[in-house]
C-alpha cells in the first residue's frame, strides 16, 4: 500500500493512502511512534469514512507535538504524548459556488503554526484568503486575503510562506487561461514580496536530489534520514534495490529505510513492510 510519513518529536507517524488516489485521504488507522520505532500504536480517525471521504481534501499534518487531522468534515488535533482528539475547526465561511464544499487546506509551518487556506482557483472574485493559528487551533485568527491580485497560498519552507502568483492574461485557442507569474513569500504571514529567481530555486531543491530519486518520501528524525522506497515485489519478501525508471512492474512494495550519512546510503528498517 502507499502511505504518506511524518517526522514526529523522536518518532514516525505513517498515513496510509489508497493507492493511486492520494488526493482520497487515509484509509485506516495511522501507524504511530514516538520512541523512533521501538514500539508502535495505531490511531485510529473519529468517523473515517465521513471525516476523510473523497469529496474535498483530508489531510494530515504535524504541529509541534500534535497531529492534525483537516478535512471539509472538520478539523481535530490530538497530542502525541496523552489525550484523545479535540475538535479545532477552522471558523465557518460561505461557499463561492454550488461545487465549493466550504472546508480549508492545511498548511503547517515550521514552528508549528497552523494556516487554514481558502483558495479561490474558479473566479476571479472573490480573492482567495487564509486564517492562521498559533497554538495549534485553539483560536484562529481573522482572514488574511491572498498576495496580489491572483494567488494561491500552496507552499511552506521552513517558517516561510508562499503563494504561487497566476494571471488569466494568457489566451490560448480563443479562451482566457491559467499562467503563473512566479512566487510571493512572507515570514510574517501579514507582509508579502516576491520571490527572486534564487529564493524559488531554492525553493526547488529543499530536498537533496539523492533523497528525491531514492525515495519517495524523505523526513529527518534527529540524525537520521527516514525513506520511503519503492521496490519490485518479490516472493516472500522485498528486494531491497531501487526501481529502474525504465521498467514497470505489475506488483511494488514500499518498504522503509534509513540514511545516517545525508542520502549516501540507505539501509532497510527490518520488519517495517508499508
Amino acid at each position: 500500500s502507499r502511505s504518506d510519513m511524518h517526522a514526529l518529536p523522536g518518532g514516525l507517524l505513517f498515513v496510509p493512502l489508497k493507492d493511486g488516489q492520494l488526493e482520497s485521504g487515509p484509509t485506516g488507522p495511522m501507524r504511530v511512534s514516538t520512541d523512533a520505532g521501538r514500539t508502535w500504536g495505531d490511531w485510529p480517525i473519529p468517523q473515517e469514512e465521513l471525516r476523510c471521504r473523497t469529496k474535498g481534501p483530508c489531510t494530515v499534518g504535524v504541529a509541534g507535538d500534535y497531529v492534525v487531522v483537516a478535512s471539509n468534515y472538520g478539523w481535530i488535533r490530538r497530542s502525541i504524548h496523552a489525550g484523545g482528539w479535540v475538535d479545532i475547526t477552522p471558523p465557518k465561511r460561505v461557499p463561492r459556488s454550488a461545487d465549493d464544499s466550504g472546508g480549508y487546506e492545511l498548511l503547517v509551518l515550521g514552528g508549528g503554526t497552523l494556516i487554514a487556506v481558502a483558495n479561490n482557483r474558479v473566479s476571479d472574485s472573490p480573492k482567495g484568503f487564509f486564517r492562521v493559528s498559533k497554538d495549534f487551533g485553539s483560536t484562529w485568527s481573522g482572514s488574511h486575503l491572498n498576495p496580489g491580485v491572483h494567488s494561491n497560498v500552496e507552499q511552506v519552507h521552513g517558517s516561510v510562506l508562499y503563494a504561487a502568483c497566476w494571471t488569466k492574461d494568457a489566451i490560448r485557442d480563443g479562451a482566457h487561461t491559467a499562467a503563473q507569474c512566479g512566487l510571493y513569500r512572507s515570514t510574517d504571514l501579514v507582509h508579502w514580496r516576491k520571490a527572486t529567481p534564487a529564493e524559488q530555486a531554492a525553493l526547488n531543491e529543499a530536498r537533496p536530489v539523492s533523497c528525491r530519486r531514492a525515495s519517495e518520501s524523505v523526513v529527518r528524525v534527529g540524525a537520521l534520514l527516514y525513506g520511503i522506497s519503492q521496490v519490485p515485489y518479490v516472493e516472500g519478501d522485498a528486494e531491497v534495490k531501487e526501481r529502474p525508471e525504465s521498467s514497470l512492474f505489475s506488483r511494488v512494495r514500499r518498504i522503509l529505510q534509513r540514511s545516517a550519512d545525508s542520502c549516501q546510503t540507505w539501509q532497510p528498517v527490518l520488519g517495517t513492510r508499508l
